[in-house]
């Protein structure tokens, strides 16, 4: 505590040090005599009264500095005046010009690092020409919102009778994304590949470095025509960015293809990561032959340009009428409600809502603490204006003008802001990669397209040094304008009559108790909402890292294959995946291992309606609500811990031939026999995953329930069918080992490939990865916010001292006495400590009402945590109350020690 004891002795020597009388001196004479007739028309009071006050004001160097300020000629020199003079101010304090900017740089460097985030993720334009023409094209169930949880993606025949009716659209395009084998001779690498219309590159402003785009009759007939376009990493990395590489051959999972383009280098498609690009008609190569005539198969997404004048309004109503009218011709019988179309902006839809609420609510976190620091600021500037009562009258004397006064003031509290400024920008530039490693990846919209933002690409580049400059302009605005009022109020007579009169410096600081017992309230209203909400999301976040998943990820590593049949040493997949299962369980350091077609907490899994067998119609829930499939091994449930609830799990009789069988999980069985036993019934898949065209399957056992989506939202109804009944080429690995996971890798490799060399191994993550990056967002938001809710208890607590040991060294005479006549050093203590209490009550009860109505808006980002939860209102207003008075403690202390007789010599 040593260095506040420096700051309190610091603070009460600079307010005590115009405790001085001098002679006038010739410089005041002749100031005097070119004001003689001013003076004499103001009266002898009037002329008495500036008289004295110049002369209790003292020295002569001071009082020609103040005077040469005053009588500076021209706009500019006397701003650079007005400059020079405040510098020198802030050199003879220091310690005050040092504390102000720090304080200031802690705000505005929030705010500098936060911006860089918000702008990327919010403001900046996208990458594309004309980029409030394009939007996105969405299917919307009839009776759902607008909102983008509510769309999903377009199959093909859809997509061509839209694109064919639709008027208000220059150009459409199909966007489908894909992950394929490129063989070559440096081995077997997985690219994301996607799968477009011709359109597409056009439409996006995309001018290929070699080549061509695609041509329009390649977008016309299926596998007509099997080119591909590269991007410029992948062109420069495998063919050197060799010019001839245009019209040479690539294989993608065994499809040969001819490559007609290169893309440019800034280039890398809508999800930021593909390398290839291949003709929306090539899809039928790698997904089956049916893929482009299946209407109920909706797979991929669609942006669509505006032609020029067509406002998105028009668009958005010719969307929903051609989108019903679209709907009517493929309608199926069992879906139970219409559908529609709906258009929204680009860059609107690419965003991730949680993630832009999240920004939105951290710039507005920050400006609340940039609020706390201008207030401290206008504090210390309050008490500065204050104890220059005296300088300030006798520059009134010499002639100055209210707006001189005014515009001397504004300048120092500019001048504070602007070196605020340069610290916080320098704050802002250091932590700025630190806080870009903290944003989350942004995943997957629900209609399946990736969000194009990415705040990681931040950059600190004018925009953000643009809006730095602004804040130093508006927080020198704030911090400037109350003291400004404070020390120009009332008229001149009355301040040098105050001080002509023998009333103390002390009385006179004592008229801005009330101002400062003001701001000491609004900076812990202030607090108190930052502080409850940094709480709200810590509990949050506790409750969401300790709820059940289902499931247990210690030692559990993930990692996906995929191949075709072709590519499984020429055997089918169900024999590959027996074998590699049979040599990873055999492994030492491997507990259990099993496969399945998506981990839990990813949301990636499938799904489709399933009833109970026999019914003749489906229920609205059933297509609103399909239940989660998933194709698993034996072992996948000892690799997850997920808990046998009755009958038997899968064993390595579930094989091709034998009994279809599945495994559903709590949910399930409640949604499809509630209230009776589901061992031994039948269900119906409505996709018909089974061969033969036989979709039933019994019930042999029930499992406990897993959280495959989201950790915040419960578990769902799922179905397990055996993996090694009926197969996929794409699959996922679970590997339980008894020591650290990815450790094992290599030997899994080793085993992969000695089984099949040319199947690639990629997306290794562990599970524990996997549920810290499903819980990233809100981990990000609370570590973020309990950062600036920290910050805003200091600032707060450094503003409550330093106003209460102002106000203790105003009463300084006060106490004296109070000392002298029996007062015993506790009751001063409690006198004080009193005082500070109840600003701390009323600034707190005032930032409860506050932190109630901001709460609102943090509901979305909540778990299992209401925004009035009681225990959070409780730890904030105890924490922000032990601050305080803590704050107030070292001002009290200081006062019970006052030497009575010392304090009435001085006075």
């Amino acid at each position: 505590m040593s260095w506040l004891g420096e700051i309190g002795r610091r603070m009460r020597f600079y307010l005590q040090r115009d405790r001085y009388e001098a002679e006038m001196n010739e410089e005041v004479e002749f100031h005097l005599s070119r004001r003689a007739d001013e003076l004499e028309a103001g009266g002898e009071p009037e002329r008495e009264a500036r008289l004295q006050a110049i002369k209790s004001f003292g020295n002569r160097a001071q009082l020609a500095e103040t005077s040469r300020s005053t009588w500076s000629f021209g706009s500019l020199e006397r701003i650079a005046a007005e400059v020079r003079f405040a510098s020198r101010g802030f050199r003879r304090t220091p310690l005050f010009a040092v504390i102000a900017m720090l304080t200031l740089g802690l705000g505005v460097g929030a705010n500098t690092a936060i911006f860089s985030i918000v702008d990327s993720a919010l403001l900046k334009p996208l990458p594309y020409p004309e980029p409030d023409r394009l939007v996105t094209l969405d299917i919307l169930p009839g009776t759902a919102s607008v909102e983008r949880t509510s769309r999903f993606a377009w199959s093909y025949p859809k997509f061509e009778t839209f694109r064919a009716r639709a008027t208000s659209f220059d150009a459409m395009a199909g966007i489908g994304s894909s992950n394929l084998n490129l063989r070559s001779q440096a081995g077997v690498e997985r690219i994301e590949v996607e799968e477009v219309s011709a359109p597409y590159f056009g439409m996006l402003g995309v001018t290929p470095v070699a080549g061509r785009v695609f041509a329009p009759d390649e977008d016309s007939l299926p596998q007509a025509r099997p080119v591909v376009m590269l991007s410029e990493r992948l062109w420069r990395s495998r063919f050197g960015s060799d010019p001839r590489t245009v019209g040479s051959s690539i294989s993608l999972s065994d499809v040969p293809l001819t490559i007609v383009g290169v893309v440019p280098a800034g280039f890398r498609g809508l999800s930021g990561i593909v390398d290839a690009w291949v003709p929306m008609m090539m899809t039928p190569a790698f997904e089956g032959a049916a893929i482009l005539k299946e209407s109920g198969n909706h797979w991929f997404n669609v942006i669509g340009k505006l032609k020029r004048g067509v406002a998105l309004a028009q668009a958005q109503a010719e969307a929903n009428t051609v989108g019903r009218a679209v709907d009517q011709q493929f309608r199926d019988p069992a879906q139970p409600e219409a559908w529609s179309a709906v258009a929204a902006p680009l860059a609107e839809s690419r965003t991730d809502p949680v993630l832009r609420r999240a920004s939105v609510l951290l710039l507005g976190t920050v400006g609340l603490v940039l609020l706390i620091a201008c207030v401290n600021i206008a504090s210390l500037l309050l008490v500065r204006a204050t104890a220059r009562t005296q300088e300030l009258s006798v520059r009134l004397a010499l002639g100055a003008s209210r707006r001189d006064l005014a515009r001397q003031l504004l300048v120092e509290s500019l001048l504070l802001s602007v070196g605020g400024c340069i610290v916080g920008v320098g704050l802002a530039y250091l932590t700025h990669g630190v806080l870009v490693r903290l944003v989350p990846a942004q995943t997957a919209g629900p209609a399946g397209m990736p969000y194009l933002l990415d705040p990681r690409s931040a950059a600190f580049g004018c925009r953000v040094l643009g809006f730095a400059a602004v804040l130093a302009l508006v927080t020198g605005a704030l911090t400037g304008i109350l003291p400004m009022w404070q020390a120009m109020r009332g008229g001149l007579g009355g301040q040098l009559r105050d001080l002509s009169g023998g009333r103390s410096a002390a009385a006179v600081r004592r008229r801005g108790w009330g101002v400062h017992r003001m701001l000491v309230t609004l900076e812990l209203a202030l607090a108190v909402i930052v502080l409850v909400g940094a709480g709200l999301l810590i509990r949050s976040l506790v409750r969401l890292e300790t709820v059940d998943r289902g499931f247990e990820s210690s030692g559990v590593a993930t990692f996906s294959v995929s191949a075709s049949d072709q590519d499984y040493a020429g055997s089918h997949p169900v024999e590959f995946k027996s074998r590699v299962l049979e040599r990873l369980a055999s492994m030492p350091g491997i507990e259990a291992v099993g496969v399945n077609l998506c981990a839990p907490l990813t949301a990636g899994c499938s799904g489709s309606v399933v009833t109970q067998a026999g019914e003749t119609r489906f229920k609205p829930q059933d297509a609103k609500d399909p239940i989660g499939l998933h194709y698993v091994s034996p072992g996948y449930f000892k690799v997850l811990g997920i808990p046998l609830r009755a009958g038997r799990l899968f064993d390595a009789t579930d094989r091709p031939g034998s009994p279809r069988v599945v495994l559903i999980n709590q949910a399930a069985a409640l949604r499809l026999w509630p209230g009776r036993a589901p061992l031994g019934q039948l269900i119906a898949i409505a996709s018909g995953y089974f061969y033969g065209g036989d979709s039933t399957a019994t019930v042999v056992g029930v499992v406990g329930d897993v959280r495959y989506g989201a950790p915040e939202q419960p578990a769902g109804p799922d179905a397990y069918l055996p993996a090694l009944q009926r197969s996929f080429s794409r699959t996922m690995f679970l590997v339980k080992t008894s020591t650290d996971p990815l450790g094992r890798m290599d030997g899994v490799r080793a085993v992969i490939h000695a089984i099949d060399p040319g199947v690639p191994i990629y997306s290794v993550r562990t599970m524990q990865e996997i549920a810290a990056t499903a819980t990233a967002r809100t981990r990000f938001a609370t570590v973020m916010l309990s950062g600036f809710g920290a910050l805003a208890l200091l600032l707060a607590a450094i503003g409550v001292y330093g106003v209460m040991a102002y106000l203790v060294s105003a009463r300084t005479r006060e106490i004296g006495i109070r000392l002298a006549i029996g007062a015993e050093p506790g009751q001063v203590r409690r006198m004080v400590l009193g005082e500070g209490a109840v600003v701390a009550v009323v600034g707190i009860g005032l930032g409860i009402g506050g932190a109630v109505a901001a709460g609102r808006l943090l509901r979305s980002l909540l778990f299992e945590v209401g925004p009035t939860d009681l225990g959070t209102y409780a730890a904030a207003t105890v924490t922000l109350l032990v601050a305080t008075l803590l704050a107030n403690a070292i001002p009290a202390w200081r006062a019970a020690r006052l030497p009575p007789m010392d304090v009435l010599r001085v006075e």
